[in-house]
């Protein structure tokens, strides 16, 4: 089977402004692409930036809350439904725009003397109203276990914690949120690869790669690394694994990485 790489214009090509991007991964070989955040630009203008270099977005995220202020997602938060709801709104609009078929619902951080009972149904509720709307429109919403020591306090950092929360969501309005894996987390998170993309089975809709602990460029001499894209590459139909990490060389040495790393997956 094929792995099929997208270019994280959030991370990637970042001596431009994020407008030149699309170009710049077209460029490097790439022909779909990732971000975390498009609100900053307008929807037709993102329209056209992605038709005019003849890429196909996969994935974005859906609005945090304040990132400047250190918000990392508004889903687990109580008391901030309403705002959540908007933010739902505004990601499908962009979706729709764009082609996206899969958004993923940020959690948000654990304050100081937070009920993380409280939390996590308040996150199931706003993931069933989520997965409700993005279904409307042919969208899937996806979560992900993010590792303590990149987001110290994420709510959501546990495979087997997700694994339930699809589940509770599944029960309660009838629609399983996917699973967005990242092989970075995992591996910051001390965690054999292999074995839980194994656990996670058929929950999987999309990856992510970066090098530990810097999140640069992976590794490929890693066995590790390696063991994980053969895996993926037997086990997943047309998987895409996103390119979330901040290249050390030149932005179009990716070719050369990518080539290297599909190589390795059917070794």
């Amino acid at each position: 089977m094929t792995l099929r790489f997208a270019a994280n214009l959030s991370t990637m090509f970042t001596s431009q402004a994020f407008s030149g991007r699309f170009a710049a991964a077209r460029d490097a070989g790439f022909d779909l692409v990732e971000f975390q955040f498009p609100y900053e630009m307008a929807l037709t203008d993102l329209a056209k930036k992605l038709g005019a270099a003849g890429l196909e977005a996969v994935l974005f995220n859906m609005p945090p809350g304040n990132w400047e202020a250190g918000e990392r997602g508004l889903a687990a938060i109580p008391g901030r439904e309403a705002e959540f709801r908007e933010s739902v709104a505004l990601a499908l609009e962009y979706a729709s725009a764009t082609g996206v078929a899969k958004l993923h619902c940020m959690a948000g951080l654990v304050s100081e003397g937070a009920d993380r009972e409280l939390m996590r149904d308040t996150f199931c509720r706003n993931l069933s109203h989520a997965a409700t709307e993005a279904r409307k429109m042919a969208v899937e919403v996806l979560v992900e276990p993010i590792n303590q020591v990149s987001v110290p306090g994420y709510f959501l950092s546990d495979f087997n914690e997700a694994l339930s929360i699809i589940q509770a969501v599944e029960v309660d309005c009838g629609i399983a949120p996917g699973l967005q894996f990242d092989l970075f987390h995992c591996a910051m998170m001390g965690l054999d690869p292999v074995a839980t993309i194994g656990m996670c089975g058929n929950h999987i809709r999309h990856f992510q790669i970066a090098g530990t602990p810097g999140r640069n460029e992976p590794d490929l001499s890693g066995t590790a690394t390696r063991a994980a894209l053969n895996f993926i590459s037997q086990d997943f139909e047309d998987a895409i694994i996103g390119c979330e990490y901040t290249p050390l060389d030149a932005p179009d040495a990716s070719r050369g990485w990518i080539a290297e790393a599909r190589r390795l997956a059917k070794a």
